[in-house]
């Protein structure tokens, strides 16, 4: 089972959230949100995203 967190972080928070999901997870991706253009054709078994929230909206 593949699986696939994106995650945008800007005090390194997120990420850290990021890959204690991702160690819970088997072969699991980290893709960071706030780097480029995301194309992949690949198919994922689960999709997770983590982000902040600033003043209870999304970024």
């Amino acid at each position: 089972m593949k699986s696939v967190i994106y995650y945008f972080t800007g005090t390194g928070n997120n990420l850290q959230v990021a890959k204690k999901i991702a160690e819970a997870l088997p072969d699991c991706k980290l893709v960071s949100m706030g780097k480029g253009k995301h194309d992949s054709n690949e198919v994922y078994d689960y999709i997770g995203f983590v982000y902040p929230t600033y003043a209870l909206n999304l970024p």
